[in-house]
Formats: C-alpha cells, sequence, structure tokens
C-alpha cells in the first residue's frame, strides 16, 4: 500500500508536497486555506523584525515564469507571533514551517527564538534575491551561512533549514557551509534574479526592479541545484522550483530530494493543486510498484556522467517519423546536419547523416516523431 508520510529532520509530515514560503503564506487564513487544501507541510511568508510593504504592483508574468519583486512579509512580527500562528496552530495539525530572516546574526536569532513556539521547524531564508544585505547576499557568503546557522542551532530546540540561493556559482559549497553550521536540513531554490521584460513603446522596464524569477521555467535549474547539492552533503533536501505537476515532484525525488515546496504554482492554481498532486503521485507509486517517497529518493542519479564522458559515444536512440506526420517541416527546418528531407507524403529520415541529437522530436508540434531505443 502506497505511504506518502515522510520523516524529514525528525518532524514526520504527511506527505511530501508542501506550501512554499511567498504571498499564498501570507497570513492565518491563508495558510490555513492550503493546509486544508491538502499540502503536507505549510511554510509562512518569511517574518523579519521589521514589516517592509512590498510595491504595487508587484507581478508581471510570461508563458513560462513569473518575475516578482515581493519583500518579506509587511507585518510586524507581533503580528505573526501573536496572532497568525496561533490561529493556524488551533485549526490544522498540518506541520508548520516558519520562514525567519534577518540582517544580520542576532536578528536571525530573535525571528528563530520566537518562532520556535510554533514552529515544527525553521526555514532560514539565506535566498531572496531582492534586500541589499539580506537574502541572498548572506547566502552567496560561506561564513554568513555557517555562522548564521550555527548561531540559531544554538538558540532554538527545532530543527533548522537554510534556504539556498540559486544566484550562485556552486551551490555545493554554501550546502556544505550549512551543514557545518549544524543545518538538519536543506531547502533549494529560491528564486533567480532577473528582469523580465522591457515594455518598448513605453521605454521602461515592465517591473521598475531587479526581481526573483520562478515558475516552471526555473524547473531545470533546480533541479540541478538539488542534484549537486544532494551529493555535496548528508542532509534532507526539500526541492523547490517550477512544480506545478506530480510529474515534476516525482523529477525532484528522483535526484535527491526527499519532500517538495510549491509557491508560484499555489499562487497560480490555489489551495486544491495539492490534492491533486497528491492524488496522481500515489497512482504514479501504485503502478511503478513504489510503497514510500524513501524508495524514489535518488535513483535517477546513477545515470549521470560528467558531459565529457560521454563523447564519444554511441547513440541510444535515433527518431522515427510515424504516419502522424503533415509535412510541417518544422523537423526539416531545424535540422543542423540536413537529414531531414520531404517526401511524398510524410517527412523522412536518412540516417547516414544523422546525428541522433534529438532535436527534431522536441520541435515536432504534433509527436509524429518517436525516439526509438536503438
Amino acid at each position: 500500500m502506497v505511504d506518502l508520510t515522510i520523516e524529514f529532520a525528525g518532524v514526520e509530515f504527511p506527505n511530501p508536497v508542501w506550501l512554499g514560503s511567498g504571498m499564498p503564506g501570507r497570513n492565518d487564513v491563508r495558510l490555513i486555506d492550503f493546509a486544508k487544501g491538502g499540502a503536507g507541510g505549510i511554510v509562512t511568508k518569511t517574518i523579519v523584525p521589521d514589516g517592509t510593504p512590498s510595491p504595487k504592483p508587484r507581478i508581471a508574468m510570461t508563458d513560462c515564469g513569473m518575475q516578482n519583486i515581493e519583500l518579506f512579509t509587511g507585518l510586524p512580527p507581533d503580528v505573526w507571533f501573536g496572532k497568525y500562528l496561533p490561529a493556524y496552530k488551533k485549526e490544522t495539525n498540518v506541520p508548520l514551517v516558519v520562514s525567519v530572516a534577518g540582517s544580520n546574526t542576532e536578528e536571525f536569532v530573535l525571528m528563530a527564538e520566537r518562532a520556535e513556539e510554533f514552529a515544527d521547524l525553521i526555514e532560514l531564508n539565506f535566498s531572496c534575491p531582492h534586500f541589499k544585505g539580506r537574502g541572498s547576499d548572506i547566502g552567496q557568503v560561506p561564513e554568513l551561512t555557517e555562522e548564521i546557522t550555527r548561531e540559531v542551532k544554538k538558540a532554538v530546540s527545532v530543527p533548522v533549514m537554510p534556504k539556498l540561493t540559486p544566484n550562485i556559482t556552486d551551490p555545493k559549497v554554501i550546502a556544505q557551509a550549512a551543514l557545518k553550521g549544524g543545518a538538519n536540513a536543506l531547502s533549494a531554490i529560491n528564486t533567480i534574479k532577473c528582469i523580465i521584460g522591457i515594455d518598448i513603446y513605453e521605454e521602461k522596464p515592465i517591473l521598475p526592479a531587479i526581481g526573483g524569477y520562478s515558475g516552471k521555467a526555473v524547473k531545470p535549474i533546480a533541479l540541478r541545484h538539488v542534484y549537486e547539492i544532494t551529493n555535496a552533503v548528508d542532509l534532507p533536501v526539500c526541492g523547490i522550483g517550477g512544480i506545478e505537476r506530480w510529474q515534476d515532484v516525482v523529477e525532484f525525488f528522483m535526484v535527491g530530494a526527499l519532500s517538495t515546496q510549491i509557491c508560484t504554482g499555489a499562487m497560480v492554481h490555489g489551495p486544491k493543486l495539492f490534492s491533486r498532486i497528491t492524488k496522481g503521485l500515489e497512482g504514479f507509486m501504485d503502478e511503478k510498484g513504489y510503497d514510500t517517497i524513501k524508495e524514489m529518493v535518488g535513483v535517477a542519479k546513477k545515470h549521470f556522467y560528467e558531459s565529457a564522458s560521454l563523447m564519444p559515444t554511441e547513440p541510444t536512440a535515433q527518431p522515427v517519423i510515424t504516419d502522424k506526420c503533415n509535412l510541417c517541416k518544422k523537423c526539416i527546418r531545424a535540422c543542423s546536419y540536413y537529414a531531414i528531407y520531404e517526401g511524398d507524403n510524410q517527412a523522412i529520415v536518412d540516417y547516414e547523416k544523422c546525428h541522433r541529437c534529438g532535436l527534431c522530436y522536441y520541435v515536432c508540434p504534433i509527436d509524429a516523431i518517436e525516439l526509438e531505443k536503438v
């Protein structure tokens, strides 16, 4: 029988698909909505000593992603610790992860100490890209990451989970610094610094500041970070970035994550997204014969190699054009090797010229090309 429960950093969660820190976790009512919607864990919006209101507007979207210039919670800590978190804990027993941040070690410790009363797990926001001297400005410095993690660990008795930034060349360095500081777990990634676009007629940016990019376009980057982090440290990792479907969740497990968080997807699709994902996850596990989440963790890793070690190599698959082909010619135009040409009723592959690169499979708009194992 499929079991979605996990033990993560010593805390038991009913399922591994959690609400991520951000706009959906802006108050107690919204947190409770997502808990009732099926999230296995709830992460609050990041609580800081000084509540700074966010700019209006602060969101812009493209087909594949979102930029935000959302700041930390605009509400003072007293509202969170005096009202929102007690109300949440009274209403539901879904585990609560409290996200905290500050400008220095003392502020992180202060917020963590106040959060401890309510938190099953504390997430340290070392990764928000918007603030000078906070967030990713801290999370890009190994020494600060280690120091703050260590001091928070000394101050609280609940598990501590630094949230790592993608705005860095080598995520392994920061993960190892957090481990040295005594972290119980890690989460990754937060948003990627970006400018989503320019209004060329108004001659100004769509949003008036560099912000954080999220959504399905960042998933490949997030998967890479989780893979590298879990290879570098022996800590449970919560994978974040671009999750909107149960398949995305499984991908994070298979590169090494033990749990996941969803923020942008939750913003767009609402609380019911979580029950849809867990239902799909259960169906997949049943079909594949997985009884627990842990059985999936890292199973894809054995198939990764250094790129250079793959050259030269024999092809493992080749394109086959099926009867679905309607001669739109996209594959012909895309092929750099002139290996696809126009036949009477469909495109034809010249295997003498074909380099088995796989591009034609992905540019076909109607799935008329299959990759056949060689």
